[in-house]
C-alpha cells in the first residue's frame, strides 16, 4: 500500500514509519533509500532555483512551500493539462502580487496553476484560491470567481475584449472506454500528437464560455450560436 508524503508541517507516511515535518525540515529516522535518492535531490534544487529567483526579481516567494504536482503512473490518451503547449513564461498574480519570469502551465482536472521555476524541473502545484491571473506567452487567464462574478470555479481564458469580455475554461476530465468505444470514436475529441489507439484511459475535454458585459452582467453561452453573437456584440462595441 502507498502512503502519502507531505511537504511542510504536516505529517509524513512512508513504508508504515512516522515522521515528523517541520518548516520543511525533515527528521527523518529509517526513511527508505529510493526516497532519499529521488525526493532530497528535487528539494534542494527547487530550494536553489528559488533563491536565484529571489535575487534576481527581488521578491519573496510565497509558494514556494506549495506541495509537488501530481503525476499519472499509468498511460493515457490525451493531457491533464490545458493544451499540449507546456511550461510557457508569463506572469503570475499570486495574493495581489505579480511574479514575473515564470514558467507556467494549467492542470485543467483540478484547475490549479502549474509553476516550474527557471532552473529547476521541480513544478509546484500553486492551486487556484490565491490567484486572481496569470499568462502563458500571450494567453491570459483570470480567476473570475475571485472577482466576485457568479461563474463556475476555475481559470477562464480571454478570448475577446471590446466593451465586454468573453472568456473560455478549458477542463478535463480522466475517462475509461470500452473496447467498443474505442472502435466506435477511434479518437478521443480533441488533437493530440501522441494518440495510441489501444490505450483505454483518457482525459476527456470540456468547454464553459461566459460573456461579461461592461455593466458587469454575466452570460453563460451554451453553443456555437450564443458565442458568434457575443463576439458580433463585443466588436460592435469595438468599433463605437
Amino acid at each position: 500500500m502507498d502512503h502519502p508524503c507531505v511537504v511542510g508541517s504536516e505529517i509524513i507516511f512512508l513504508s508504515g514509519r512516522l515522521v515528523q515535518a517541520s518548516d520543511g525540515l525533515f527528521l527523518m529516522k529509517k526513511l527508505p533509500l529510493l526516497f532519499l535518492l529521488l525526493f532530497l535531490p528535487l528539494h534542494v534544487l527547487a530550494q536553489d532555483a528559488a533563491a536565484s529567483y529571489v535575487r534576481q526579481a527581488g521578491v519573496n516567494i510565497p509558494f514556494l512551500r506549495a506541495a509537488l504536482a501530481p503525476s499519472y503512473s499509468f498511460l493515457y490518451n490525451g493531457t491533464p493539462r490545458a493544451d499540449t503547449l507546456g511550461f510557457r513564461e508569463g506572469v503570475l498574480v499570486y495574493a495581489g502580487k505579480n511574479y514575473p519570469g515564470l514558467l507556467l502551465d494549467l492542470d485543467a482536472v483540478e484547475q490549479h496553476v502549474l509553476v516550474q521555476l527557471p532552473g529547476s524541473p521541480v513544478v509546484l502545484d500553486v492551486g487556484q484560491k490565491q490567484i486572481g491571473s496569470f499568462s502563458r506567452g500571450d494567453v491570459v487567464y483570470v480567476n473570475l470567481l475571485a472577482m466576485g462574478l457568479n461563474v463556475q470555479p476555475g481559470f477562464y481564458e480571454q478570448m475577446g475584449q471590446g466593451r465586454g469580455t468573453i472568456y473560455r475554461k478549458v477542463s478535463k476530465s480522466l475517462r475509461h472506454l470500452s473496447t467498443l468505444e474505442v472502435s466506435a470514436r477511434g479518437l478521443i475529441g480533441y488533437e493530440d500528437p501522441h494518440y495510441r489507439p489501444l490505450l483505454l484511459d483518457y482525459f476527456e475535454y470540456a468547454e464553459v464560455w461566459y460573456l461579461i458585459r461592461e455593466d458587469g452582467g454575466v452570460q453563460r453561452l451554451r453553443n456555437k450560436r450564443q458565442i458568434n453573437k457575443a463576439y458580433q456584440y463585443i466588436q460592435r462595441h469595438e468599433t463605437n
